[in-house]
């Protein structure tokens, strides 16, 4: 999400040059290409490492690790989704209505993540 913060208005440019939306809609959009981008380069880094400890022999702690790690990253990825929704007030009502918000038992938990972690 750092990095998405910081490098997205590369893809803000490319996008305001070939798309005629909004500014709000084009740094939304830029900042959600950026945050997929670093998300699979990411990933990829860790399929390499994964083969690393493979070849190490650390299947099992990698394993339970991995799992740990992939649990925090799906709580804070499904954080960011919130506050992408929560801050586009024109659609925040219409994805998520405020009763669902209220009656769920995870989103309030998950929703609070993504501003306890970013700068």
């Amino acid at each position: 999400v750092y990095g998405a913060i910081h490098f997205s208005h590369f893809a803000a440019n490319l996008l305001s040059k070939t798309l005629q939306w909004s500014p709000e809609i084009i740094n939304l959009t830029a900042f959600g290409v950026t945050f997929l981008i670093i998300l699979i380069v990411v990933n990829l880094a860790g399929k390499i490492l994964t083969k690393i400890a493979d070849f190490a022999a650390l299947g099992l702690v990698n394993k339970l690790l991995g799992g740990v790690f992939n649990t925090l990253k799906l709580g804070f990825i499904c954080s960011v989704v919130f506050m992408f929704i929560n801050a586009s007030t024109s659609i925040s009502g219409l994805i998520i209505p405020s009763q669902k918000k209220e009656s769920s038992l995870l989103y309030q938990p998950v929703a609070i993540i993504g501003p306890l972690l970013l700068p």
